[in-house]
């Protein structure tokens, strides 16, 4: 039991003379001086009423402060208690941060043996020699030694700081809840790319960045921006110089090597942090390192698995059976970790209607074991680890609940042709199967755009049609196993997922990117492309590249050599 420094286990129960000496000597220790008692001149009986009533008032303001540190050190011993269960508790989504490094990975695919330049001695070597780099080594990217140092909070950068827990479905007494908080000059860069935003004009982002090479949702724009334009290296340098800054702003008790931390998307200044680490993600697995890619994708699940804002769910799967941590996919199915849309979640923390309150609350208590894709990697996973038995039947199970991907696996793995599959998909099992709702018709498609690659190999295809052939030769499995028409409400969140960010292959923006937008001004009108132009002209003037024409001819002709500077009136003939 932790105790008040000072004070006995119970203040409550001490004698009313006592407690008036204990607070007597906490307020000194304090040097509250307004509770010393100076010298009294005579009193009248009036003074005397007074000061007894100012004797009443002491004592009741003694028992508020007493009772307001015993819930305080009530509360410190919860704290505690919970810190240092959560400690010894081994969590499904710690990261193994030594697997979660891309670079290193891709050196480790091509047999290149870590040198001196990843060792921690060469690092902090190299970082007093360069004073670009601090001297914190960062673990999921490897920066370079021609980045600026990240801003810190005090010079206009951003920090990790301890949270509340948020309200609603889902959330866990026993974590560490966290939000990024911008400093003053960080605010003030934020509202100017809030601004520039409107324009949807991706040259006004990129001189956005070179004043502030290190804001996050510039980092994260840019980076798509980039993927749309096929040029991944600079994607690549984006987003890693994005994660960089985030990593160097973590404090130190944000383990997330323990899967106990957490962050709520619904603080405006969390979702760069969910955004970026989802296309570190993706990234990771277009290199084709997909054990980092997993690692991060635990990272990000991991911040709010309940909640899933990214849809991580989606592809974790995927993540894990290729990188071969196949029992991760059988204990997250086991986990029965709920399913909880945070912003319909929201909705019922706000909605004063019982009856309404009461719908949501009882279609939101489902886990994620009902989902598609898990269902089908449950029994994969077992394959993988030998289980052939089980695996068949879980697999089986999943063709009965979800008989319309069959076909599409198929056409997606050009299989279809085959004349083993014709009689499979003649029964009326898969031939009668009724059409699905929309949810979870995206989610197959989905799972056959990410998984596909899995099922394509040969002995898994073969894998496929035994589970296939057997769950039509159990009458009792089909009775049991009804087709899944419709998933529940909670988990229509996942009509959020675009089907691009789980494919490998480079896709356009989608339609409703900010940088597709037209330009419109704060007020939501559309900008013209007159106000557009002065818009970027302003935007020029304002990064300084503009040189005075009256400015020292020698030292003018030195300037106007670098690439981002032009003399003002250069080119224009003078008025005849």
């Amino acid at each position: 039991m932790l105790l008040t420094p000072g004070l006995p286990a119970k203040p409550i129960d001490w004698p009313r003379s006592e407690r008036l000496k204990a607070a007597k000597e906490m307020w000194s220790q304090k040097t509250i001086t307004s509770c010393r008692r100076s010298a009294r001149p005579i009193q009248t009986k009036k003074s005397k009423r007074k000061l007894n009533r100012n004797e009443k008032e002491e004592t009741e303001s003694v028992d508020d402060l007493l009772k307001a540190l015993a819930i305080e050190t009530r509360e410190s011993m919860v704290n505690t208690s919970s810190s240092l269960s959560i400690d010894k508790e081994p969590s499904l989504f710690g990261v193994d941060l030594k697997c979660a490094n891309a670079d290193t990975e891709m050196k480790r695919l091509f047999g290149v043996k870590e040198g001196s330049r990843g060792s921690t001695r060469q690092f902090h070597r190299t970082s007093r020699k360069n004073p670009r780099l601090p001297l914190k080594k960062t673990m999921l990217v490897t920066p370079l030694e021609d980045w600026p140092r990240p801003p810190t909070f005090i010079h206009g950068g951003i920090r990790w700081t301890r949270s509340n827990e948020p309200q609603g479905l889902g959330w866990n007494s026993l974590c560490k809840y966290y939000k990024v908080v911008y400093s003053s000059a960080y605010e003030k860069s934020q509202e100017e790319f809030q601004l520039l935003q409107r324009s949807h004009d991706p040259n006004v982002i990129a001189h956005f960045l070179q004043r502030y090479p290190y804001h996050i949702e510039a980092l994260v724009t840019m980076t798509e921006v980039y993927q749309h334009h096929g040029q991944m290296d600079h994607a690549s340098d984006c987003i890693q110089r994005c994660i960089y800054a985030l990593e160097l702003a973590w404090t130190d008790d944000f383990e997330v090597t323990k899967g106990h931390c957490r962050m709520d998307i619904r603080i405006e200044t969390n979702g760069g942090v969910f955004k970026a680490l989802f296309l570190l993600m993706k990234q990771a697995g277009r290199r084709g390192c997909v054990r980092s890619a997993f690692e991060t994708a635990k990272l990000v699940l991991g911040l709010d698995p309940e909640g899933d804002p990214m849809s991580v769910v989606l592809a974790i799967d995927y993540y894990a059976l290729t990188s071969r941590q196949c029992q991760f996919v059988i204990d997250l199915v086991h986990s029965k970790t709920l399913v909880v849309d945070r912003y319909a979640d929201e909705e019922m923390v706000l909605s004063k209607n019982q009856a309404r309150l009461k719908a949501i609350k009882k279609d939101s208590i489902h886990d994620i074991a009902m989902l598609p894709n898990l269902q089908f990697s449950l029994g994969l996973a077992h394959f993988y680890l030998g289980n052939e038995v089980e695996g068949k039947e879980k697999v089986a199970i999943a063709l009965l609940h979800f008989p319309t991907l069959l076909e599409k696996l198929l056409h997606q793995m050009a299989a279809i042709s085959s004349s083993a599959w014709h009689l499979i998909l003649a029964n009326r099992v898969f031939a009668k199967a009724q059409n699905v709702d929309k949810v979870l018709e995206h989610l197959l498609e989905i799972y056959v755009t990410r998984n596909c690659s899995l099922w394509k190999v040969k002995e898994t295809q073969a894998f496929l049609l035994q589970s296939a052939q057997y769950a039509l030769d159990s009458p009792q499995l089909v009775a049991a196993n009804p087709q899944v028409l419709k998933l529940p409400t909670c988990m229509h969140k996942y009509l959020r997922a675009v089907l691009a960010d789980y494919s490998d292959d480079i896709t356009t923006l989608p339609a409703d990117h900010p940088m597709l937008q037209p330009p419109e001004l704060e007020n939501g009108q559309l900008l013209d492309a007159e106000a557009r132009a002065a818009l970027v002209q302003a935007q020029e003037v304002f990064d300084a590249g503009n040189l005075p024409a009256d400015a020292n001819p020698l030292l003018l002709f030195l300037q106007t050599l670098l690439p981002w500077n032009q003399v003002q009136g250069a080119g224009q003939r003078p008025p005849l």
